[in-house]
């Protein structure tokens, strides 16, 4: 057990660099943002959503560039990640929190997400995941940012013309915090460069000491890389979601934590594999090799449980507390195969 020690330690190190780092990193591209004036809705629709995904784009990438031996790890922290943050995010805020939808919100995202997974569950059917079929999966990705840049320009213009008829009216117009300009004395700079800079570097510092000791910590357990990194990984890089679900509960705001995971789980689907795939086929690989857990029990899992919670929210125009509580049954029956699986039970 003494052995165990060191490596569990090393990787929750690596996870807070990761967590903290990220957070370090999207205050100061923000401001970096805001003083080369993007405009905001260009920042929250687009900018924002790709950087919170970094942790789990560099953790995926740093395991596709070693090889056969940790692709393991680059699959099962993708996909992984999506099916935590819908097996067990989306579907505690669903179990304590159901609401609503408007259905125009979600269509077009839950599709994207559904048909995104079944995609590359697909495309990897073989066993290796193609570097150039991959490429198929930034279609829905490019779809997605585009609507969202709509939605934010459409949102833009609508603050803006509320805040015109205010002001022709002569009420007072309250001023939010992402409309007032970013600060540019010496000290802000100072200390979003140096966010900047250590927020990057504990990203990757601390990928590279999640992998490495993932990959220890699965050796010394006897377990496949698969295991840890749908597991550990997994749900370590998808903590920022699990922070910004809590406190979408708290302030009694779902509909954010579920807007925030359906983006997320995008990016992860359609971003992080297939660079992986291409990282891959530069090392002379045919592409990104594909396991058979990740075959026959993460992506159908991810494919179930996001299909439970989309597919009913969708047709009732409303996520309902049965649908988080089929999900994170199915979730935890998901570890429980994963472990079976590893100790040579199933699919022996």
């Amino acid at each position: 057990m003494d052995a165990y020690i060191p490596v569990i330690c090393c990787i929750v190190v690596g996870l807070i660099l990761i967590v903290k780092g990220g957070d370090w990193f999207v205050d100061a591209v923000i401001w970096i943002a805001k003083i080369t004036k993007i405009p905001n809705f260009i920042i929250g629709a687009t900018l924002v959503s790709l950087v919170t995904t970094l942790p789990e784009l560099i953790v995926s990438c740093i395991a596709a560039s070693e090889g056969v031996e940790s692709a393991g790890i680059a699959v099962g922290n993708a996909i992984g990640s999506v099916t935590a943050n819908t097996g067990l995010i989306l579907a505690l805020t669903l179990t304590f929190s159901p609401f609503v939808i408007n259905r125009n919100e979600y269509m077009l995202r839950s599709c994207l997400l559904v048909g995104a997974i079944a995609l590359l569950f697909g495309l990897s059917a073989s066993g290796v995941l193609n570097p150039w079929l991959s490429i198929l999966m930034f279609i829905p990705l490019v779809v997605f940012m585009v609507d969202n840049l709509k939605q934010g320009k459409k949102d833009m213009l609508s603050k803006k013309a509320l805040q015109e008829k205010a002001k022709a009216e002569g009420l007072e117009i309250s001023k939010d915090e992402e409309d007032e300009a970013p600060q540019k004395d010496s000290k802000t700079i100072i200390t979003n460069v140096v966010k900047f800079i250590v927020g990057i570097t504990a990203i990757v510092v601390g990928s590279d000491l999640l992998v490495d000791y993932a990959k220890e910590l699965a050796q010394m357990m006897g377990v496949s890389d698969g295991v840890i990194a749908v597991t550990i990984v997994a749900i370590g890089t998808s903590l920022p979601e699990l922070v910004t679900t809590i406190t979408a509960l708290v302030k009694k705001n779902a509909d954010l934590s579920a807007g925030n995971i359906v983006g997320a789980n995008l990016i992860d689907i359609c971003l992080i594999l297939p660079i992986c795939a291409i990282i891959s086929a530069s090392l002379g690989l045919t592409g990104l090799s594909v396991s058979l857990q990740a075959r026959y029990l993460d992506f159908p899992f991810c494919l179930a449980i996001s299909a439970v919670a989309f597919i009913p929210a969708l047709i009732f125009k409303k996520f309902r507390r049965w649908q988080g509580i089929t999900m994170m049954g199915l979730y935890i029956s998901y570890l429980v195969l994963c472990v079976l699986m590893a100790e040579g039970i199933i699919f022996a």
